[in-house]
């Protein structure tokens, strides 16, 4: 599979994300749309995305925090631009963003692709964790959203078990060989060695709990860049309300493996300021739409920019072709 697969793919994403907003704005009646957006408050732009980078900046530590557990060595400005450069995947399908990243590093230090792709899956425990830690304390002014409030404890708990159980190293070594026997993944044994004995040096308790503290706040960055956005556009939502809308849409999206959660993480925000806030469908869809520019579209454009910037350093098309290959395998 070659580069212009992976530019066809992103077209795809693209398009389809240009249709679902063109939806979303005849859904919210596209002259209240332009008057909610007339009244956006634009010199409140440069403090979201200034809250959009933060974000990422202190993501980027908890990158570099597991690269450091796992004995990686990589300068913190070269590691940033490794980090940052994935973004260009966000709205492809699958774990190809993620596969690019570890990718880049076996260029850049020689360490297999095997070794560094399970911080992604500590990555995505911690952030999913960090964003139930977010629903609980926004939901506590919405005590009647019960059957939420029981979904994020109930997934809670699950993940918990999980790392639980990646713990028990017998138990683990156990399921390991259960799938070595798979014919289909007899193959992949060796590498499946290699990605649980990093996985499980990235989820232990101690580490597990410093991720989460770094997680918190960077989302939290979003969140209330989402605040002042509804701000921006004259409208008073309260911060809790953003705390438990932008944290459960993302989680919907994610737990649906949509790319950048595109569709359902702003039908899930939209329908949540209507619902609870009481915003109109306008507004609620301008919000959204804004802030998922400021967030989902800003993170691709950065990381495109710094992509092309640094494509000799980082392998350029010839990474993209490994990533590529290597996007199924596991």
């Amino acid at each position: 599979m070659k580069v212009h697969a992976l530019r066809n793919k992103i077209l795809f994403w693209l398009a389809l994300g240009i249709v679902f907003y063109i939806l979303l704005c005849m859904y919210a009646e596209v002259d209240q749309l332009k008057k909610a957006f007339s009244e956006f408050r634009v010199l409140w732009l440069p403090v979201i995305l200034a809250l959009a980078f933060l974000n990422y900046v202190l993501r980027y530590v908890k990158f570099h925090y597991y690269l450091r557990v796992l004995d990686i060595s990589i300068q913190p400005l070269v590691g940033f631009a490794v980090f940052l450069s994935s973004f260009i995947m966000a709205i492809t399908p699958g774990k190809l963003g993620e596969v690019l990243k570890s990718v880049f590093i076996k260029d850049l230090t020689g360490v297999r692709v095997s070794r560094t792709a399970p911080i992604v899956v500590a990555e995505r425990i911690t952030d999913l964790l960090a964003f139930m830690v977010m629903t609980l304390i926004g939901i506590s002014g919405f005590t009647q959203e019960r059957t939420i409030l029981l979904a994020v404890l109930v997934t809670f708990a699950l993940i918990v078990v999980f790392c639980i159980l990646i713990g028990i190293r017998p138990f683990s070594l156990w399921a390991l060989g259960v799938l070595g026997k798979v014919p289909a993944l007899g193959r992949f044994g060796p590498k499946l060695s290699t990605a649980y004995e990093s996985i499980a040096e990235l989820i232990t308790p101690k580490r597990l709990l410093w991720a989460v503290a770094i997680s918190v706040p960077s989302w939290s960055c979003e969140v209330f860049a989402f605040y002042l956005t509804c701000h921006a556009l004259g409208q008073v939502v309260p911060l809790g309300a953003c705390f438990f809308i932008y944290s459960v849409g993302t989680i919907l999206g994610a737990i649906a493996f949509l790319p950048g959660g595109l569709g359902l993480t702003e039908a899930s925000i939209t329908g949540l300021l209507i619902k609870i806030v009481g915003l109109s469908k306008a507004y609620a869809a301008s919000a959204t739409i804004l802030i998922r520019l400021c967030t989902l579209w800003f993170a691709v454009l950065l990381g495109g920019a710094v992509f092309f910037l640094f494509q000799k350093q980082l392998g350029g098309s010839q990474a993209i072709e490994e990533a590529l290959e290597a996007e199924n395998e596991p």
